[in-house]
C-alpha cells in the first residue's frame, strides 16, 4: 500500500515539475515576443532557440521557429535567416504563420540580392493565404522589389493593386510617383501625365524642392506636346537648382522647346529668335559638360554629344552658319566629332 502511495506522489510530483517546466518555457516565449517587438533581437533569439532545444515538438514550436528566423533577418545575419525559415516551413508549412514566413524567406533572398528567390517566396505566401494584409505586404515587396531593379515592367501590376486595394494618403502618394515613374520609363507619357496631374492636384506644392520630380513633369509635359507649361517647369528647374545633377538634363530639354516651337512658327523672324534661343541653351550645355569631357565623365560625353547634335538641327532647320554666327565648330566638324567618339566607343 505503501508502495503504490509513493509512486502515486512521484507521479503527482512529476505532473507538478512537467507542469512548472510548461509554465516557465510558456512565459520565456512570451518574454522572447516582448523582447522581439522592442527590437532586442539577440536577447529573444536566445530564449527561442532555448525552447526549441527543450521542446521541439512543443505546443509553441511553430511560434518559435519562425520568430527566431524573424530575428536572424532583423540582425542581418540573411544566410542564418534563410536556412531558418526554410526549416520551419518544412517543419509547419501548415501553420498559420506559414505566409508571414514566406514573406520573410523572400525579404532575406532579397537582401542577399537573389531577386528571384525573393518574388518566387512572395508568390507562395500570396498563394498559402486569402489575407488582404498579406496580399496587401507582398505586393508592396513586389513593387519595391521590381522597381529597384529597374524591372518598371514587372513593377506596374503590384503597383496598380496596391492603389485599387486603396491605402494610407503618403502610401498611396507615393505609390502613385512610383507607378507614373514606371509609365514614363515604359514610353507611356500620357499615363504617366495623367497620374501626375492628379497628384498636382491634389497638392500643388508637390514640386517644391523636389528638383527630379520637377524636371521629370517638365519632361513629361514635352513629351506629350505641352510645350509652354514644359517651358516654364524647366526654367523654373533652370533658376531653382543651377548645382543639381538634373540641371543639365533641363538645359537640354529647354533647348528642345525652344527648338520645337520655333520650328513650328511660320513668322520667319520670330522662328530665328527661338532658334538662336535653343541654340544657347544647347550651347551652355557643351560648355557645361566639357569638364565632364576632360574628366572622362560618360555621362558628359553623351549630353555634349546631344547638344552638338541638337545645334546642328537648329542652325539647318534656321539657315545658320554655325562657326560663323555662333562661334563653334561646323556642322561637319561637329558630327564627324561624335560619330568618332562613338566608334571609339569612348561613351
Amino acid at each position: 500500500m505503501a508502495a503504490m502511495r509513493n509512486r502515486a506522489i512521484l507521479f503527482l510530483l512529476a505532473l507538478v515539475l512537467l507542469s512548472t517546466a510548461a509554465m516557465r518555457q510558456s512565459a520565456d516565449l512570451d518574454r522572447a515576443a516582448e523582447l522581439l517587438a522592442g527590437q532586442r533581437f539577440d536577447e529573444a533569439l536566445a530564449l527561442y532557440r532555448a525552447y526549441l532545444a527543450e521542446q521541439p515538438e512543443g505546443s509553441r514550436a511553430a511560434e518559435a521557429a519562425f520568430a527566431a528566423a524573424d530575428c536572424l533577418l532583423a540582425l542581418g545575419r540573411y544566410s542564418e535567416s534563410v536556412d531558418a525559415f526554410n526549416s520551419a516551413l518544412q517543419r509547419f508549412k501548415d501553420s498559420p504563420r506559414a505566409a508571414k514566413g514566406y514573406i520573410g524567406l523572400g525579404k532575406a533572398e532579397l537582401r542577399l540580392g537573389h531577386l528571384g528567390e525573393a518574388t518566387r517566396h512572395f508568390s507562395e505566401a500570396m498563394s498559402t493565404s486569402s489575407s488582404p494584409e498579406i496580399k496587401g505586404e507582398v505586393d508592396a515587396l513586389l513593387a519595391e522589389a521590381y522597381y529597384e531593379a529597374n524591372r518598371f515592367a514587372d513593377a506596374v501590376e503590384p503597383l496598380e493593386r496596391l492603389l485599387a486595394n486603396g491605402a494610407a494618403a503618403a502610401q498611396r502618394r507615393d505609390n502613385s510617383l512610383r507607378l507614373a515613374d514606371c509609365y514614363y520609363r515604359l514610353g507611356e507619357a500620357e499615363r504617366a501625365r495623367e497620374m501626375l496631374a492628379e497628384l498636382l492636384e491634389a497638392d500643388p506644392e508637390l514640386l517644391s524642392g523636389a528638383p527630379e520630380l520637377a524636371f521629370r513633369w517638365g519632361e513629361i509635359l514635352y513629351l506629350t506636346g505641352d510645350y509652354d507649361p514644359a517651358g516654364i517647369v524647366l526654367q523654373e528647374v533652370l533658376t531653382d537648382y543651377p548645382s543639381n545633377p538634373v540641371f543639365r538634363h533641363a538645359l537640354l530639354r529647354m533647348g528642345d522647346v525652344e527648338r520645337v516651337q520655333a520650328e513650328a512658327e511660320s513668322d520667319s523672324r520670330r522662328k530665328q529668335s527661338g532658334l538662336v534661343r535653343a541654340i544657347g541653351n544647347y550651347r551652355r550645355l557643351l560648355l557645361e559638360t566639357e569638364l565632364d569631357r576632360r574628366a572622362a565623365d560618360t555621362t558628359g560625353h553623351f549630353l555634349s554629344d546631344v547638344a552638338a547634335l541638337r545645334i546642328v538641327q537648329s542652325a539647318n532647320a534656321g539657315a545658320f552658319d554655325t562657326a560663323a554666327d555662333f562661334g563653334l565648330p561646323p556642322a561637319t566638324e561637329m558630327i564627324a566629332g561624335v560619330i568618332e567618339r562613338r566608334l571609339s566607343n569612348e561613351i
